[in-house]
């Protein structure tokens, strides 16, 4: 009997907790894809903290200890039956922050202790959050179609052509590369760059990963017009002295728009054939 009680009374709740983690996870696994889906085009910088809530906010260690914490209040549930409801009430959503790795409390209060580990992109998303992140946006009409101008962007060897003298960039794999920025002969900053979404002559769109010095995410579009090709650029980045920072550097003339705008010239001149007169460099 007392068996039977103990199912009757777990049952519901274990199957509410199975319930929430799944379609905690199933969320966090499809929200990016609806996301996605929904913008039209699917030119959109990928997401960053504020847009996507359900990430992981609840580091391992804590993550294991709720759900040592959960699995105990089962066990006391059982054994103290007037506290029942509560105990199992209480167990399941510990279970659920520890399977799911997200805590709704650490969220509003703007919290995150998921650790590094495992997850390149998590420096890349805290530098980019609130007040620190800096946004850019620029585009140019170039007179080739999409199909060339989208296989000279992902040829980093020909990339390179259009980029400043001060930066630099070494592929590493088919989707990550290292970049450097230099001045007089000194390596300033240092990061690597990992593409996340790749649709041939339509968009390029990648992240920083790992510690970088820089971080930032964003994305090239290459939208079909009549006679050639609109390259869009939109970056998230995060400077030094974060928003304030990027507007001080812009009044000086050493923020990331003018090397944008002056890149997608380079990048407007080689392609439509002018590269032969080097004097007319932008660079």
């Amino acid at each position: 009997m007392a068996d039977s009680t103990l199912s009757d009374a777990f049952l519901p709740y274990f199957a509410t907790g199975v319930l929430l983690v799944v379609g905690t996870c199933a969320v966090q696994r499809r929200v990016p894809f609806l996301h996605r889906a929904a913008a039209a085009p699917r030119d959109e910088v990928p997401s960053m903290p504020g847009e996507l809530s359900l990430h992981r906010n609840v580091s391992p260690t804590e993550r294991l200890l709720t759900g040592a914490v959960g699995v105990g209040l089962i066990v006391a549930a059982a054994r103290v039956p007037r506290y029942r409801r509560p105990l199992m009430t209480a167990s399941t959503m510990l279970l659920l922050r520890s399977i799911s790795g997200y805590c709704p409390a650490y969220a509003a209060a703007g919290i995150d202790h998921a650790q590094t580990n495992g997850h390149a992109d998590d420096t890349t998303r805290r530098s980019l959050a609130g007040p620190r992140g800096a946004h850019a946006e620029m585009s140019v009409d170039i007179a080739q179609p999409p199909r060339v101008v989208y296989d000279f962007w992902r040829d980093l060897a020909q990339l390179a052509k259009a980029l400043p003298p001060t930066i630099s960039v070494r592929p590493v794999t088919d989707t990550d590369s290292d970049w450097t920025l230099t001045r007089g002969g000194i390596a300033l900053a240092r990061w690597t760059s990992r593409i996340i979404n790749d649709e041939e002559a339509r968009v390029i769109g990648w992240k920083t990963i790992g510690e970088p010095d820089v971080a930032s995410a964003g994305s090239v579009t290459f939208e079909e017009i009549p006679g050639g090709t609109r390259v869009r650029v939109k970056l998230q980045y995060s400077p030094p002295l974060g928003r304030a920072g990027a507007r001080l550097a812009s009044l000086v003339g050493q923020g990331i728009e003018p090397i944008l705008r002056r890149t997608l010239d380079e990048a407007k001149r080689i392609l439509e054939g002018r590269h032969a007169d080097a004097s007319v460099s932008v660079w």
